[in-house]
């Protein structure tokens, strides 16, 4: 939901039930938030919350190690101004500060670890759905203390491997460009706000003004430097904490200097030419979306690209220069030589 939408329901005379859902990291700070309000339907907010975590189990469920990150809910009077909260940059002290500010209550809090097990191990009870079970076992007033134990053991489990073995705690994905490289956390969140980056360059993809992104390196490193893993976590707010969509006026590319790093243990090299197959390579490697204006552009692209006439050619590459502002150098005709009658 946008801040105009939020401003929207603070202010209507309705009686509602407003929601934030939250994750957060080791230190508090937001990874993912998503407001909820509900029109005098209260139930509905305890429905909305299991979809949010299956939500980040989904997100999570990479070939990534799951970080020791919170899903919390907390519940606010009809009267909290949710719509004035910095949802795009969000630190760790103003979320609490927002919170203790507005009277939020923390109702429901799980570790990302336990939803995980829960979710993934749990599903064929044929008793409780997922999200009963993981109520049950922590409910603060009267938990079920067998199934809390079965699940604590796995989260005690997989928290000394994350201690005994950081290399599975800490990796970046690593994105060069041309103009510098971005560095992204290699967990579920980190994932989503790398394809959030890779959209925006398909959207972009033909823009003039990033006729210099001429090609992409991704590089995955698992076992990555303190120093290296902490300008992941600062590239968060480049993107959006509700759709992991990246907000371009915050991008910061960077020099990155990996000597010294582990070898990459995934990499992966595309060219980024202005012509229809590396588009089409670039869009079919990541499964991107096309926007109609790049459908256009490929379109008079084939035509210029397949060798038709020289007047369509022209045609083409006119209405390419014209509309899109996309220039590109005809290719040379070929010369057929007429057979001799002779």
């Amino acid at each position: 939901m946008n801040d105009t939408a939020l401003q929207q329901d603070t202010q209507s005379d309705i009686p509602c039930h407003k929601s934030l859902f939250a994750t957060l990291d080791e230190r508090g700070t937001p990874v993912r938030l998503r407001p909820c309000i509900d029109w005098g339907r209260k139930p509905q907010i305890d429905q909305a919350f299991e979809g949010y975590v299956r939500e980040d189990v989904h997100i999570n469920n990479i070939r990534a190690a799951v970080p020791d990150y919170r899903l919390c809910r907390y519940d606010f009077d009809d009267d909290a101004p949710l719509h004035r909260f910095c949802w795009s940059d969000p630190d760790a002290d103003l979320f609490t500060r927002f919170v203790e500010e507005n009277g939020g209550k923390l109702t429901e809090q799980y570790s990302l670890i336990a939803a995980m097990t829960v979710f993934l191990c749990f599903s064929d009870t044929p008793d409780y759905p997922e999200m009963d079970i993981l109520r049950r076992a922590y409910d603060p007033r009267q938990p079920v203390a067998e199934l809390r134990e079965r699940i604590e053991q796995c989260v005690h489990t997989h928290r000394e491997q994350l201690q005994q073995n950081p290399v599975h705690q800490r990796g970046v994905i690593v994105d060069t460009t041309p103009r510098g490289s971005i560095v992204l956390e290699h967990t579920g969140y980190g994932n989503r706000c790398h394809r959030g980056y890779l959209q925006y360059l398909a959207d972009h993809y033909f823009d003039p003004q990033h006729k210099d992104i001429s090609s992409l390196e991704t590089r995955v490193i698992r076992g990555c430097t303190p120093q290296l893993h902490a300008q992941g976590v600062e590239s968060r707010r480049m993107f959006n904490r509700g759709g992991f969509f990246l907000i371009p006026e915050r991008i910061a590319y960077r020099q990155c200097v990996l000597d010294g790093e582990p070898p990459a243990q995934e990499m992966h090299r595309l060219p980024l030419g202005h012509n229809s197959k590396d588009f089409g390579n670039f869009i079919d490697r990541y499964n991107l979306s096309i926007s109609d204006r790049n459908i256009d552009i490929c379109a008079l692209l084939s035509i210029v690209e397949s060798g038709s006439a020289r007047s369509v050619r022209n045609h083409a590459a006119h209405m390419l220069k014209e509309s899109f502002g996309v220039e590109i150098s005809m290719p040379e005709s070929k010369k057929q030589h007429k057979p001799s009658l002779h």
